[in-house]
Formats: C-alpha cells, sequence, structure tokens
C-alpha cells in the first residue's frame, strides 16, 4: 500500500487531517506508522487478514482496552479499531529498544511490577472474554 492510501485510510477513519505519517520498522506481523492528528501523536496498525479463526487484530485491541481499562497504563491506550480495515489506532508511545547492558535493576522491578499488575487481573470476570495472542 502506497503512503497515500495509508494516509487516506488513517484519515477516513480518526475523521481528521493526517500530518508527519512514517513507517515504523520492527514489527513482524503487522504494519505500524506514526502520525499527528488533532496535535495528537498516534499509531496506526495494520494486522494481516485473520487466518483459521485467529483475529490478531480483535484479539490485541481487546486486550490493550481491558488493561487500559483496569488502570495498566505502561501501554498505549487504545484509541479506535476497525476490523473491516484491519486497522487499530493507539496513542503513541515514545521508546526505544534496550541493550542488554543498560538493564538496571529498576528497569527489572518495573517489568515486574507490570506483569504483577496484568496477572491479577486474570480473575476478573472479563478477562475470560479475551482471546490468545
Amino acid at each position: 500500500m502506497t503512503r497515500y492510501a495509508i494516509t487516506q485510510i488513517v484519515s477516513e477513519t480518526t475523521g481528521t487531517r493526517i500530518e508527519n505519517l512514517v513507517r515504523l520498522h520492527g514489527g513482524l506481523n503487522s504494519a505500524v506508522y506514526a502520525f499527528t492528528c488533532a496535535e495528537r501523536r498516534l499509531i496506526a496498525k495494520f494486522y494481516p487478514t485473520p487466518d483459521a479463526g485467529r483475529d490478531r487484530l480483535q484479539q490485541e485491541y481487546d486486550a490493550v482496552t481491558f488493561l487500559w481499562h483496569n488502570g495498566i497504563r505502561q501501554i498505549p491506550a487504545p484509541f479506535l479499531c476497525r476490523p473491516e480495515k484491519q486497522l487499530a489506532i493507539y496513542a503513541f508511545v515514545d521508546g526505544r529498544g534496550m541493550p542488554a547492558d543498560d538493564i538496571r535493576t529498576q528497569d527489572i522491578d518495573a517489568a515486574t511490577a507490570f506483569i504483577a499488575g496484568v496477572n491479577e487481573l486474570r480473575a476478573h470476570s472479563d478477562a475470560a472474554t479475551i482471546g490468545n495472542a
């Protein structure tokens, strides 16, 4: 898909003018683009077509929405989901890869706290409605 086509799809989906569309590399199963609209930095994530009963778009969006609504804030906020376009839009979270030599005790503590917070939500009644990733 061309950059113009991506811009058109995202603009139509959000109902706003899209600026500064940039492809983010590194995703294996999806195409991710950062952009600005209405002074917000967001990402558009295009997922592959569902296969063999596995809908990555809906599973991921439902999981992120569930976590966000239950107070997990170390993830991007979900913005909108359009299954007919295989598209989800999330808040942009600035970050970088971390070389092993840069990992400190507080980074491990933060990761452990995140995992513990997610794990605590396993017993929540809505957790059972989320499919496997």
